[in-house]
This record gives C-alpha cells, structure tokens and sequence, in this order.
C-alpha cells in the first residue's frame, strides 16, 4: 500500500513541476516581449502627456506635432503594471493547477 501513495505522490510532484515549468516560460516570455515592446508617452508643452501606443523600445515613436517633432519616453508606471498583472495572473494559474 505504502508504495502505491509514494508513485501518486511522485505522479503529482512531476505533474506540479511541469506546470510550473509552463507557467515560469509563459510568463518569462510574455515579460520579455513587455520589455521589448514597452508603452510610449509623449509630452507636449505645461505637461500634458498622451499615449503614443507600442513600439519597439530601440526605435521609439517620434510625434511630429504641428511644428516640432517631439520624441516618445517609455511610460514605466503603465509598464510595471503591465508586468505586475502578467505576474499575478501567472501566480493564481499556478495555484489553481495545483488542486
């Protein structure tokens, strides 16, 4: 009897490792592409900022607005948030598979 409840519990301890394998690459993944592709804001004059959509972060958007060409900036608080949900999302997948 005892060696039947260790294969189960080696059965479960695998199946718990390649799910987390998954979750730990898609998550990975899609971070990396959160980096590479990051949200971009520009500004225009007393402050005002406005989304400026996703680029790749080596070649960042360049507004031409009426006169000047203004260049985007990478916007970090939307970014973190980005990555923060990936991760929390991530997190609660892995702990529903677990059951």
């Amino acid at each position: 009897m005892n060696g039947e409840n260790e294969g189960i519990t080696e059965k479960s301890m695998e199946a718990t490792l390649t799910m987390l394998t998954i979750v730990l690459r898609a998550t990975a993944t899609l971070v990396c592409l959160m980096l590479l592709f990051p949200p971009f804001v520009g500004e225009v004059g007393a402050g005002q900022r406005f989304f400026r959509g996703y680029g790749l972060l080596f070649s960042p958007p360049v507004v031409s607005e009426h006169y000047a060409p203004l260049s985007a900036t990478v916007d970090v608080g939307l970014l973190a948030t980005q990555v923060a949900a990936v991760t929390i999302v991530a997190l609660l997948v892995w702990l529903s598979s677990r059951r």
